[in-house]
């Protein structure tokens, strides 16, 4: 009786162990591929002021999504330490990857923004913080501000030549 309830228990743990490795090597798959995402979208050469915009919502992706794998990233290293405290079977890539998710996150960040910035003006003027691409956004600021500038008037210009056709358009129907 008592062999048959220890064996029931060891049952039991190896199931808890079971679904409790697949919901965090879910999550741990959702960080690692958001942290992917982010990682490929700021490592772009920035050519012109589309690039900026694009990383400019990886950024703002990054700050809204922050608190979400800050919250997971615990439970997730808790549940792989459990698992490994009760000696159940969990591949070793597995462990080593819930090891490494708080370092790539963390680093992450760091590369991005971290939370002492302070928006005061349109274009990058005014940021006061310390960041890797940010500092190379305010780098080619200048250059790509005047672009964008010029390709507002060059907007305006083709924006009245164009109502300009139109009304000629919509004489020459109306005779």
């Amino acid at each position: 009786m008592k062999f048959a309830l220890n064996q029931e228990v060891r049952d039991w743990i190896v199931r808890y162990g079971q679904a409790c490795n697949t919901k965090s090597r879910k999550d741990m798959n959702e960080a690692f591929i958001f942290i992917e995402d982010i990682e490929k979208r700021l490592s772009r050469d920035i050519k012109d002021l589309e690039d900026i915009r694009l990383i400019m919502i990886a950024v703002k992706d990054l700050r809204e999504n922050e608190i979400r794998i800050d919250m997971s990233i615990a439970p997730i290293e808790e549940s792989y330490t459990m698992l490994q405290a009760h000696g159940l079977n969990i591949a070793r890539e597995e462990i080593e990857r819930s090891d490494t998710l708080r370092y790539r996150w963390g680093k992450l960040q760091i590369r991005c923004v971290r939370s002492n910035l302070i928006y005061t003006n349109f274009f990058f003027e005014n940021f006061v913080f310390q960041s890797d691409v940010v500092s190379q956004l305010l780098e080619i600021q200048p250059s790509k501000r005047a672009e964008l500038l010029k390709n507002v008037k060059e907007f305006i210009q083709e924006c009245s030549q164009f109502y300009i056709d139109m009304k000629m358009v919509d004489q020459h129907y109306q005779i």
